[in-house]
């Protein structure tokens, strides 16, 4: 699939068309970092870096929750690289063997520069050793020679599955396929332009790409922008940013619950957890501080399901998460 007929990237250019001076990142505070055409802007910039890379090569992004995500993502889009993201907690060893399993030729990662974290290029053979925090008798090298061979079946995203239950798996995704997962649950949640999605989960989760980054990008949702998941941080955050719409984890409720003299927060509207089993005690305790139910998103096979945690059975919605190659 070529970049013009990419239809992330025509879903970005509407979005782009309707809201290039509203805020579209936000901190944790409020504060705007990125509005939609600064993404655009950023997105430029990030593009003419990779066009000494082939079409179909790998790239990985280790850069936390910052604000580029967008900007990295739509670059290689147009580029036709495809994108491995990282969770910035992985050791040096684990990152090296993914990027080597994956073919991965190069990844931006965030390192510290005169205006705090910025995200640089790193490439081949030293990129292993430049990362930031990578040093030491474990960095050594990437061995990257070879490129992969997509051959009409090219991806735009590597997922790497977690690996609990199982070795981990890298599954493919095209670029309609992420589409229509976000499509999917910003209908059957109701979630719009109006709302304003509260991102303390990483980005670099299945979770939180497609709850955070692909809403912002096919349909124009902002998105405050957090890693600080302390639970008196999350609370101070969804009070001064007004966020809408919480996609949070069991560990995130369980620990609000257990708050002192919590505030009041009228702006949410709709509670979302996933990643772990959500206990009927934790949703009960929550509902009760805060006047919230919690919708619990399940992902079984390639189904994604939105229950109702009180009904702990009861389907609310469903639909096919499409990863087939």
């Amino acid at each position: 699939m070529s970049a013009r007929n990419d239809p992330l990237l025509a879903a970005w250019e509407k979005s782009l068309r309707e809201n290039r001076n509203r805020p579209a990142v936000l901190d944790e505070r409020g504060k705007i970092i990125r509005t939609f055409c600064g993404i655009e802007e950023r997105a430029q910039f990030f593009a003419n870096q990779l066009k000494s890379l082939r079409p179909g090569s790998v790239v990985a992004i280790q850069i936390g929750n910052h604000p580029d995500w967008p900007s990295l993502v739509l670059a290689c889009l147009r580029q036709q690289i495809v994108v491995l993201p990282l969770e910035r907690s992985i050791t040096k060893k684990e990152r090296v063997a993914v990027m080597e399993i994956c073919c991965a030729s190069a990844i931006f990662a965030s390192v510290r520069g005169l205006n705090g974290s910025e995200v640089a290029l790193l490439r081949d053979p030293v990129v292993a050793a430049a990362v930031c925090g990578c040093r030491g008798p474990d960095s050594r090298p990437l061995n990257a020679t070879a490129y992969p061979d997509w051959g009409q079946n090219q991806p735009s995203l590597l997922k790497l599955t977690s690996g609990t239950t199982a070795a981990p798996r890298v599954i493919r995704f095209r670029s309609d396929q992420l589409l229509a997962d976000s499509e999917n649950i910003c209908q059957t949640m109701g979630i719009n332009r109006d709302d304003l999605n509260y991102g303390v989960i990483p980005i670099s989760h299945s979770y939180g790409f497609s709850n955070l980054l692909t809403p912002l990008v096919a349909r124009g949702i902002p998105m405050s922008l957090s890693s600080d998941r302390m639970p008196r941080a999350i609370i101070d955050g969804l009070v001064a940013t007004r966020a809408t719409v919480f996609p949070g984890m069991p560990i995130f409720y369980q620990s609000l619950c257990e708050l002192d003299a919590m505030p009041r927060l009228p702006r949410l509207r709709l509670c979302i957890s996933a990643g772990a089993p959500l206990a009927i005690e934790v949703e009960q305790a929550f509902r009760a501080e805060f006047g919230h139910e919690i919708h619990a998103l399940w992902i079984v096979g390639m189904r994604r399901y939105l229950l109702r945690a009180s009904t702990r059975v009861a389907a609310w919605f469903c639909w096919p998460a499409d990863a087939r190659r």
